[in-house]
């Protein structure tokens, strides 16, 4: 279940760009979606920020007083997060995931879709599996069912509700809410963006 290449690639020879842009669209009031979130979860719980590139995300819940261990298999990502308070880094991909490990909130915004289609069902399962009793997961993706590599090369698999939704319940992970928004990719692409937030059974 390993990282694709090309895309990561990519983001290693534009972290600093891509980072100043995602704090700019997010990182100073955040989203609705990480305030839903955050709201969802016990105070001070911990955290897994999946695929955090340069840590928008993880530096709000931190500085909300949640413990935030934040993964990325990109170098770059993980070094602008190295002298944050309250947040604690992993460079790799699913493999690297403690064993064990379980989180009460999961925060992958835009980080499923760059999955080999054939490893996301294990990949999400791996997740929910990490999610503790009653814990929250928050998935942001590219809405449909097609396959393809934008003009900066990267990988996108795009995913329903539905698909997402089945592979969740296989793990005791129910869908609560649901919301979708027409939005411009870094690469300029128009694409249809799907939030859940889904939460496991106590």
């Amino acid at each position: 279940m390993s990282a694709d290449r090309a895309t990561i690639a990519f983001y290693q020879g534009n972290a600093a760009d891509y980072s100043a842009r995602m704090n700019r669209v997010n990182g100073g009031v955040g989203t609705r979606d990480l305030e839903e979130f955050a709201k969802a979860l016990v105070p001070g719980g911990r955290v897994l920020d999946f695929g955090c590139g340069g840590g928008w995300a993880a530096r709000l819940l931190a500085g909300q007083g949640f413990a935030v261990t934040a993964l990325d298999p990109t170098p770059e990502f993980i070094a602008m997060l190295a002298d944050c308070a309250g947040i604690d880094t992993i460079l790799g991909d699913m493999a690297m995931l403690p064993e064990g490990a379980l989180f009460d909130g999961i925060w992958a915004h835009f980080s499923l879709q760059h999955i080999p289609r054939q490893d996301l069902p294990a990949a999400l399962s791996r997740l929910a599996q990490a999610l503790a009793p009653g814990g929250v997961i928050a998935i942001g993706i590219h809405e449909g069912e097609e396959s393809l590599r934008d003009s900066l090369g990267r990988l996108y698999n795009h995913w329903t509700e539905a698909a997402l939704g089945k592979i969740l319940a296989a793990e005791g992970v129910g869908i609560q809410s649901a919301r979708r928004h027409p939005d411009r990719g870094f690469d300029g692409r128009q694409f249809s963006a799907l939030h859940l937030q889904a939460r496991r059974r106590r």
